[in-house]
C-alpha cells in the first residue's frame, strides 16, 4: 500500500512520525539526502538494524542503503572502476578507428551514465534495441555503438568479477524486499529515479506499506507541481494525508514568500521587515566579496556557522571560487563564552591535486605517448611552476610564459623541444638590438634555457620508469610514483611544496579504497584525473550526499542538498538567468522532451531555498561574470514583485562604506623623480593610457607581447624592420631604384632575403599564420612603393632625433625628447621616414578613426590632454615625428608645413604630460586601445576610477 503524507510549515518532528506513522511497528527509514539522514539520526528516528556491521552510524540515503544490501563495495564496481572498464571497451570497439576512439574517450562519463540508466530501467541492448528506444535515438549510429559497447562492457565486468550497481540492484531487489520491514518510510523524495520507482513497485507488490513524506501547499500549485506529478500522476497514490505544522518563519517577508511564491492568483503585499534581501551586483567577484562581508557581520555575535547555509545552483562551478575567497578572508565567530573561533571550510584532500605540486603529478601521466615523451607547452609550464624540480627552475616560469607563444607552441616530442631550445639560444646570442624590447625574447637568458633542457631530461627519465610498470593493483602504482618523487632529491624545494606533497598521501589512500582493479600506468593517471574532475565513486553535483559539516565549518550546498532542512540565515549566490533555472541538459543518447518536467523541478528547488530560511534570506546575482552579461533570475524578479519592491542594484561607488574611512589620513610627502629625458613613444603611450605607461615602467616584462595573436601582428613589424635593415645595408646611395613596380619588387626580394631569419624568431607559427603575415607586410610595402612614385630612391639607416623644451611649472629645467627613426627611404632630397616597425611594435593595430565634433576635440586637447582613441594617438605620433624632421629644413613643402605646425603645438601637450608624470598621475583611459594592450592582465587588478600611483 502506498500512502502520501504532505506537510506545510516546519518539517515533521520525531514525535509526529512516531505517533502518527510508526505506531510502534518495525520500519525502514529512507531519506533523499545526507543532510536529512543526519537530522533524523540526531532525533533517533533511524532504527538500529540500519547500522551496518563494523559501523557506528546508520545508513538511510537510498542508494547507499541499497549498495549495502546487495553486497557492499567488494563486488560492486565504483564509478572510477566503471570508467576504467568503459575506456577498455572503447579501445576494443574502436580499435581500428583512431578518430572514433578519441571521440568516444572524450565523453566517457556520458557513456557510463547511459549504460547505468539503461540498467536501472531494466534494458539490455546486447541483442536488440526496443522499438520505443529506437525512436528516441539521437542517431542510429550511436545505437549500434551502444550495443557494441554494452557487450564489451559486460565482458569487462565478468573478467574482473565486478557488478554494475544498477544492474545488480534491479536483479536482486525482488528477493531483497522479502526481508524488508513491513513499514517503509521515504522522506524528501521530490521525484523518483527509475531504480527508486522500481523499489517502490516491488515493495507494493509484496504487501509492504510505503509512506512518503514531502512538503506541499495546494495554493502554490506552480511551486509544488513536481510533487503532484511524482505522486498523483506517476504513482497514482490515492491515500493522502495533509499536516499543517507551525510556520517555518515568523518574519513577515519570509513567511509571506513561503506561503505565496509560485501561487495563484499572484498576491502582492507591501512587506519591509528586511528579512529578505534581493541584490544584483556589478560583477561576480563583487558579489562574492559582499557575501563575505555579510558573513563577517553575521558571525559578529549574531549567528554561528552551523546556523548559516550558503546555497549555489552548480556546486562544482562555485565551490572552488568560494573557497579561494573564504580562505583569504579569515572569518571568525564568537562562541558562547566569547572566544574567537576561526571559521573553516571543509575541503577534500583530492583538491590538493589542483595545487602546482599536484598538477605536476597529473602531468607526469599525461606526458607519455607511444613509449616516448610527449608534452605540450601548457603542461611544460605546469611542471616548471610546480616547484617540485627546485626553486631556480620554478623561477624561470615567468620567462617561459612570456616566450612560449613565440617559440614553443608547436613542441611535443623531446626532439621538438631540444631543437626549439637550440634555435632560441642562437637567437638570444645574436644582435637583436634593432628589434623592439617588446619582443619576449629579451626576457630569456641562457640560464633559463639550461634549466628547461634539464627539465625535459628529468621528465623523460621519470615517465619512462613510471610507464615501465606493468598492470597491477593501484597500491603498486602509488608505490612506484612515490619512489620516483623521492628519487628526485632536488635541492631548494620550497617548504610549501614539501608540505603539499605530504598531504597528497591522503589522496593516494582514498584511491586505494576506490579501485580494486588491476590497472595500467595510463589508467592510474586517468584515475588521478577523475579525482579532480569529479567524484570518482558517486557524482554529487546536486549536493545530496554531501554531509552537513561541523559547528565551525561553513555549509556550502545546493537546493537539492538543503531540501527539508532549516537554517536561521541563508545566502543564495548566483541567482541569475544562466543558473536559475538551471539549463536543461540534453537527454542522451535517447532524446525525450523533458522541458516541462525540468521547469517543475527548478521551481520546486527555488522554493526549497526560500522555505529553508527562518530569519534571514539573501539572494544575489551579478550583471557580469567574466565575458558573460547576466540578468537576475526570473524567479528572483517574481519575489521582488510579490514584495512590491525593486531588486537592489548597487554600483561600485555604493559598495564603498565611507563610514569605515578614518577621520584623518596621514599624508606622506614623496618627492617625485623628475626625469629629464623621455622617448616620444613612451610619452604617447602616456597620452593614450597613463595607467599602461605606469605599469610598463614598474614592470618592464609586462611591456612584452605574451599571447599568440599579439605576436602575429608584432611579427609583421619585425619582418618590416629586418627588410628595411637589409635595404639600408645593400641599397644605399650607390644603388638607386626607380619606378613603382621595380621598387615593390625590390621590397619583395628583401623580404625573401630575411624571411628565414624572421621565421626563426617565431617558431610557433604555422604556414597558414605566416601566409597571413606575409600578405600584410606586402601590402605595406606596396604603400611605400607608391610613395616613391617614379623618382629614384635609396635607403639609409636613421637614428635618434632630439628636441628640447622647458617644463611648464619648472622653467629652470630643460627636458630632452628622443625620437627613434630607424630607417629612411630617400627620394631626391626628400627623406621619407619608415616608421611602421615602430608603430606596429608599440600599438600593433592602427585603430579605427572616430568622428568627433569640434567641441569634443577642444575638450580633449585643452582639459584631459589624453587621446580618445588608438587611431588618434598613432596619427598624432606620426605627424609629430614628421614635424620634428621638418623643423630642420629651411624651406618646407606643402606636406611638411602643416606637420611642422602640428609639432610646435604638440610641445604644449608634451609639457602637460610630463608635469602629470612628475606628479604621479596615472589614471586609466579606457578605450579601444585596451584590446591590444600588453598589460591588460596586470590592469585587471587595478581600480579603474580615479587611480593615482
Amino acid at each position: 500500500m502506498l500512502k502520501l503524507i504532505t506537510y506545510e510549515g516546519k518539517r515533521p518532528d520525531a514525535d509526529q512520525i512516531q505517533t502518527k506513522i510508526i505506531e510502534k511497528r518495525e520500519y525502514l527509514y529512507i531519506v533523499a539526502t545526507k543532510a536529512l539522514e543526519q537530522e533524523r539520526e540526531k532525533e533517533q528516528l533511524l532504527p538500529a538494524h540500519q547500522v551496518p556491521q563494523q559501523e557506528k552510524k546508520p545508513i538511510a540515503v537510498f542508494h547507499q542503503l541499497l549498495r549495502e544490501w546487495i553486497g557492499g563495495a567488494s563486488t560492486i564496481a565504483s564509478r572510477g572502476e566503471e570508467k576504467t572498464m568503459i575506456r577498455r571497451s572503447i579501445q576494443k570497439v574502436a580499435e581500428k578507428d583512431e578518430v572514433l576512439r578519441n571521440v568516444l574517450r572524450q565523453d566517457v562519463s556520458s557513456w557510463v551514465k547511459a549504460l547505468a540508466d539503461l540498467a536501472a530501467d531494466g534494458h539490455d541492448l546486447t541483442n536488440t534495441i526496443p522499438d520505443h528506444l529506437k525512436n528516441q535515438l539521437v542517431n542510429p549510429f550511436v545505437g549500434k555503438l551502444l550495443q557494441q559497447l554494452q557487450q564489451e562492457y559486460d565482458r569487462e565486468f565478468f573478467l574482473n568479477e565486478k557488478c554494475l550497481f544498477e544492474k545488480e540492484a534491479r536483479e536482486r531487489l525482488p528477493y531483497l524486499v522479502e526481508y524488508v520491514k513491513p513499514l517503509i518510510i521515504m522522506e524528501g523524495f521530490t521525484f523518483l529515479t527509475p531504480l527508486q520507482k522500481y523499489f517502490v513497485e516491488v515493495c507494493d507488490k509484496v504487501g509492504r506499506e510505503v509512506v512518503f513524506i514531502v512538503p506541499y501547499h495546494h495554493e502554490q500549485s506552480k511551486g509544488y507541481e513536481q510533487i503532484e506529478t511524482t505522486y498523483f500522476k506517476d504513482l497514482l497514490i490515492l491515500t493522502h494525508t495533509h499536516w499543517k505544522n507551525e510556520p517555518v518563519s515568523t518574519k513577515e517577508d519570509l513567511h509571506f514568500l513561503q506561503q505565496t511564491l509560485f501561487g495563484k492568483p499572484f498576491h502582492v503585499k507591501d512587506c519591509n521587515d528586511q528579512s529578505v534581501e534581493l541584490i544584483n551586483y556589478p560583477t561576480r567577484d563583487r558579489e562574492i566579496l559582499s557575501f563575505i562581508e555579510t558573513l563577517k557581520t553575521w558571525f559578529d555575535g549574531r549567528y554561528k556557522p552551523n546556523e548559516v547555509a550558503i546555497v549555489v545552483r552548480r556546486l562544482h562551478e562555485f565551490k572552488e571560487k568560494l573557497q579561494d575567497f573564504l580562505h583569504s578572508s579569515r572569518l571568525t565567530y564568537l562562541d558562547e563564552n566569547g572566544n574567537i573561533i576561526p571559521v573553516k571550510i571543509k575541503t577534500s584532500p583530492r583538491l590538493l591535486l589542483l595545487t602546482p605540486v599536484g598538477r605536476f603529478i597529473l602531468t607526469l601521466y599525461d606526458s607519455w605517448k607511444d613509449n616516448q615523451l610527449c608534452i605540450q607547452d601548457e603542461q611544460f609550464e605546469t611542471v616548471l611552476s610546480s616547484g617540485w624540480l627546485g626553486a631556480s627552475i620554478q623561477d624561470s616560469t615567468i620567462s617561459f610564459r612570456a616566450i612560449k607563444h613565440q617559440f614553443f607552441l608547436h613542441c611535443e616530442s623531446k626532439q621538438d623541444w631540444m631543437e626549439a631550445f637550440n634555435e632560441l639560444e642562437k637567437a638570444i646570442k645574436e644582435d637583436q638590438s634593432t628589434l623592439s624590447i617588446r619582443m619576449p625574447i629579451h626576457s630569456v637568458t641562457s640560464e633559463n634555457i639550461t634549466h628547461w633542457r634539464k627539465t625535459i631530461s628529468i621528465l623523460e627519465a621519470i615517465c619512462a620508469r613510471l610507464f615501465q610498470a606493468k598492470m597491477g593493483g593501484i597500491a603498486k602504482h602509488i608505490r612506484v610514483l612515490q619512489d620516483e618523487l623521492k628519487r628526485l632529491e632536488v635541492e631548494n624545494i620550497r617548504q610549501y611544496e614539501q608540505d603539499v606533497l605530504v598531504k597528497i598521501q591522503e589522496v593516494f589512500e582514498e584511491l586505494k579504497s576506490l579501485y580494486a582493479l588491476d590497472i595500467t600506468p595510463s589508467e592510474f593517471g586517468e584515475a588521478l584525473h577523475a579525482l579532480v574532475n569529479q567524484q570518482p565513486d558517486d557524482l554529487d553535483e546536486d549536493g545530496t550526499i554531501e554531509p552537513v559539516p561541523g559547528e565551525n565549518l561553513l555549509w556550502i550546498t545546493t537546493p537539492e542538498g538543503i531540501d527539508g532542512m532549516e537554517r536561521k540565515a541563508i545566502l543564495y549566490l548566483g541567482v541569475d538567468n544562466q543558473h536559475v533555472p538551471a539549463k536543461l541538459a540534453m537527454t542522451w543518447p535517447f532524446f525525450t522532451d523533458k522541458r516541462e518536467e525540468h521547469l517543475q523541478k527548478e521551481r520546486y528547488m527555488f522554493l526549497t531555498v526560500v522555505r529553508a530560511a527562518t530569519e534571514h534570506l539573501i539572494m544575489t546575482s551579478s550583471r557580469n561574470d567574466g565575458d558573460k552579461v547576466l540578468q537576475p533570475s526570473a524567479y528572483m524578479s517574481d519575489m521582488a514583485r510579490l514584495l512590491n519592491r525593486k531588486i537592489t542594484t548597487p554600483t561600485t561607488r555604493d559598495l564603498i562604506d565611507a563610514s569605515l574611512a578614518p577621520e584623518s589620513v596621514p599624508s606622506f610627502h614623496r618627492t617625485p623623480h623628475r626625469r629629464k629625458k623621455f622617448l616620444l613613444t613612451d610619452l604617447v603611450q602616456y597620452g593614450l593610457c597613463p595607467l599602461r605607461y605606469s605599469l610598463e615602467i614598474r614592470h618592464p616584462e609586462a611591456k612584452q607581447y605574451r599571447n599568440d595573436w599579439q605576436l602575429e601582428v608584432f611579427a609583421q613589424g619585425v619582418w618590416m624592420n629586418k627588410t628595411f635593415e637589409a635595404l639600408a645595408r645593400y641599397y644605399g646611395a650607390n644603388h638607386k631604384t626607380q619606378g613603382v613596380d621595380k621598387v615593390y619588387q625590390l621590397f619583395c626580394r628583401a623580404m625573401t632575403h630575411v624571411e628565414r631569419e624572421v621565421k626563426k624568431l617565431f617558431l610557433s607559427f604555422d604556414s597558414v599564420t605566416w601566409h597571413g603575415i606575409k600578405q600584410q607586410v606586402e601590402s605595406q610595402m606596396m604603400y611605400y612603393a607608391k610613395r616613391a612614385e617614379n623618382d629614384p630612391v635609396h635607403f639609409v639607416t636613421g637614428g635618434k632625433k632630439t628636441f628640447e623644451l622647458l617644463s611648464r611649472n619648472h622653467s629652470e629645467q630643460m627636458i630632452k625628447i628622443d625620437i627613434d627613426i630607424p630607417y629612411f627611404m630617400v627620394k631626391n632630397a626628400y627623406r621619407i621616414s619608415l616608421l611602421d616597425s615602430i608603430s606596429t611594435s608599440e600599438w600593433l593595430l592602427p585603430g579605427k578613426k572616430v568622428e568627433q565634433n569640434e567641441d569634443e576635440v577642444l575638450i580633449t586637447e585643452e582639459e584631459d590632454w589624453l587621446f580618445s582613441s588608438l587611431y588618434e594617438a598613432r596619427q598624432w605620433w606620426s605627424r609629430t615625428v614628421d614635424g620634428a624632421l621638418a623643423a630642420d629644413r629651411q624651406y618646407r613643402n606643402r606636406y611638411e608645413e602643416p606637420r611642422y605646425q602640428h609639432y610646435l603645438q604638440a610641445k604644449e601637450r608634451i609639457q602637460h604630460w610630463i608635469e602629470d608624470i612628475w606628479n604621479n598621475k596615472f589614471p586609466a583611459n579606457i578605450g579601444d586601445q585596451c584590446k591590444v594592450c600588453p598589460v591588460r592582465t596586470e590592469c585587471l587588478g587595478v581600480e579603474m576610477e580615479g587611480t593615482h600611483y
